[in-house]
């Protein structure tokens, strides 16, 4: 994982878009207060249907124990 200041992020966001998609690994911006994590769209998704998937499964368990 990569780690960049804000203002190095400014001068550079789309290379950091380029690097998070073409490397798959996440890249983190730290800011004063708060930090940002940018990840290519394509494993966002995976992470979303990975989450959705286990929420249904948790679900089920449930419903089956009732």
């Amino acid at each position: 994982m990569s780690i960049y200041s804000v203002e190095k992020a400014q001068n550079d966001l789309q290379q950091l878009i380029d690097e998070a998609t073409e490397s798959h690994k996440p890249v983190t911006i730290i800011g004063k207060n708060n930090s940002v994590v940018i990840l290519a769209e394509e494993d966002w998704l995976t992470i979303e249907r990975i989450l959705c998937a286990g929420k249904a499964n948790s679900t089920q368990l449930l419903s089956r124990q009732k």
